[in-house]
């Protein structure tokens, strides 16, 4: 390699490194990623080289892996999403004479169109993640799902409805393998909305992460989190 060639080289990386010490400081941190002017990304988030999120909003604590599409989506704090993960991206019509959008959206980025009207057809729906999921490489996700809290996508899985909290799916179609905890832990899990509690008070527990009842349990007895029983 040429001496030129190693300084252009030098320089790039201190000018990478410079922009994460930025977004380190900043509590977020982009490497190569993309985000639209309609997305909201709270801090602490980490989007990795080439994600994209549009029209969406990524709540506190969650990475997002290279190459994954996040579309008009609502993400939870605490997720993990792998690389290769496509979420909330638009669908087609499957009524109409034709699911080509040359029939019904002349808005799009196509040389020819047959009609003069520009529908979002499956564009306005909202796809929601929860809290603290984690979603396996190259998962789909189809628009207008709901992934609840806690729940986890398999590798590769395609997601065609619902997924409740802390339910662990997978597959194609994806489907129940089984739930991460008892139904009665469930419950006090997500009573407990423990995710919501400040960062800081959550790290004076870290001996109890490996224990999600002591855990929940120490910070109702410190007054952190309320639990009706």
């Amino acid at each position: 390699m040429k001496t030129t060639e190693k300084l252009f080289f030098h320089r790039k990386s201190i000018r990478r490194k410079i922009r994460t010490l930025i977004g380190l400081l900043h509590g977020r941190v982009e490497f190569k990623a993309y985000t639209d002017s309609l997305s909201k990304v709270s801090e602490y988030v980490v989007l990795y080289g080439d994600a994209k999120v549009i029209e969406s909003e990524i709540s506190a604590f969650t990475y997002v892996q290279p190459k994954t599409t996040i579309y008009k989506s609502k993400i939870g704090k605490f997720c993990s999403i792998a690389e290769g993960v496509n979420i909330g991206l638009a669908e087609h019509p499957l009524h109409m004479i034709s699911t080509s959008p040359v029939f019904y959206d002349n808005s799009q980025d196509l040389p020819l169109f047959l009609t003069e009207r520009s529908s979002k057809y499956g564009q306005n729906t909202l796809t929601n993640i929860g809290s603290d999921v984690w979603v396996g490489q190259n998962a789909i996700i189809k628009s207008g799902v709901t992934v609840g809290t806690g729940a986890v996508i398999g590798a590769g899985s395609i997601v065609t409805r619902d997924v409740p909290p802390y339910a662990i799916y997978a597959g194609n179609p994806a489907r129940l393998i089984r739930m991460r905890f008892t139904n009665e832990l469930c419950k006090v899990l997500l009573d407990s909305k423990w995710w919501e509690v400040d960062h800081k008070i959550l790290a004076e527990f870290s001996d109890l992460f490996d224990y999600p009842e002591r855990f929940i349990e120490s910070l109702r007895e410190s007054g952190h989190i309320v639990i009706e029983r």
